[in-house]
């Protein structure tokens, strides 16, 4: 079994899992996105599974691409929760994780991080995370703001790629 294979049914488990969780069914997220920029006005358009591609942190002036060996990150959004993963795909193990419920109004997305794992995840725990969302066709772009808290709270500028997950 190929390795792409094994992971898209890995991710399809995890939905139907988070489906069930949630009591919500996974049919938005085989519904394909209409190709082309368009404004996020429904988050039936945004549900699914997602793995990001790229990404530019703080003031950094490209993207930078994540490698398959690197670092593996996958985002699950339905029924008004999300979830996002970060993990190590040579010894599988996760580095990070975030989640709980998020609101789109527009191309606003608005997530609410309630639990995770990771030094990052408490410090984003139970404060609004808002950013601006793009459809391209199978992409999804995602910029704004993150804020921590704790000790020395920060902010951090982001621009994320993400590409819907097909099986």
């Amino acid at each position: 079994m190929k390795a792409t294979h094994f992971i898209a049914v890995q991710i399809t488990i995890v939905l139907v899992l988070i489906g069930a969780f949630f009591g919500h069914s996974n049919d938005a997220a085989a519904k394909p996105a209409k190709t082309g920029v368009q404004k996020v006005s429904d988050s039936s358009k945004i549900e699914g599974a997602w793995k990001m591609t790229a990404y530019k942190y703080r003031d950094a002036a490209e993207f930078t691409n994540l490698a398959k060996e690197e670092q593996t990150r996958f985002k699950f959004i339905t029924g008004g929760k999300f979830i996002w993963v970060v993990y190590d795909p040579k010894t599988m193990d996760i580095e990070a994780s975030a989640g709980g419920k998020y609101v789109l109004n527009g191309s606003k997305y608005t997530e609410t991080p309630e639990y995770g794992y990771g030094p990052d995840s408490k410090a984003m725990r139970n404060k609004e995370q808002s950013f601006t969302v793009h459809l391209d066709g199978e992409k999804l772009r995602q910029t704004g703001i993150l804020h921590f808290g704790g000790e020395k709270p920060e902010e951090m500028k982001l621009e994320e790629v993400w590409v819907r997950v097909k099986e």
